[in-house]
């Protein structure tokens, strides 16, 4: 008893005099796609529930650097809520400096949505400058979004705090 479901167009088909002899109708089986939009939904709760239990800073962004998701870590590391967040560009939101410069650096993310790879991270880490003015410094990965077309629809980026790492490379 699997749910079915279906779009049907009907139309009248003519003779050569221009009589209706017939109705006809296409039904087009849509129920591939009524699952795959319910595993989407399913998916994206999962998604949800993955990233806020992740100890990693995570972020998604759509295609001009607008926030789409914080979690939990990246809201407690930055400052910002998720609500205060959302829709606010990247760059106001996590400000990442050049730990040796102190120089404003551009996020990877736009290299990612403009070229749809994976971005090269030039400097083995940055400082993430939050909103009460603290620092931390931070490793980068970013990978593109695709959506169902195989278009560009944003941005994932994962932020990894790693003070306890340069400690012990200082230690060492």
């Amino acid at each position: 008893g699997h749910a079915y479901y279906d779009i049907t167009t009907k139309f009248p088909m003519f003779d050569a005099n221009g009589e209706v002899y017939a109705v006809g109708g296409i039904s087009v089986d849509i129920t591939d796609r009524k699952t795959a939009e319910k595993a989407l939904a399913a998916e994206k709760e999962q998604l949800s529930v993955t990233l806020s239990s992740i100890a990693d800073v995570v972020i998604t962004t759509n295609t001009i650097g607008k926030i789409l998701l914080i979690n939990r870590v990246a809201q407690e590391i930055t400052g910002w809520t998720q609500e205060e967040a959302q829709r606010e560009l990247l760059k106001r939101v996590f400000k990442l400096l050049d730990p040796k410069t102190r120089q404003p650096v551009a996020e990877p993310v736009y290299q990612v949505i403009t070229t749809g790879k994976i971005a090269e991270v030039t400097t083995p880490h940055y400082l993430l400058l939050a909103r009460d003015g603290s620092e931390r410094p931070i490793e980068v990965s970013t990978a593109p979004i695709f959506d169902g077309q195989g278009q560009i629809s944003g941005s994932v980026l994962v932020f990894r705090d790693i003070s306890e790492k340069l400690k012990m490379i200082e230690e060492h």
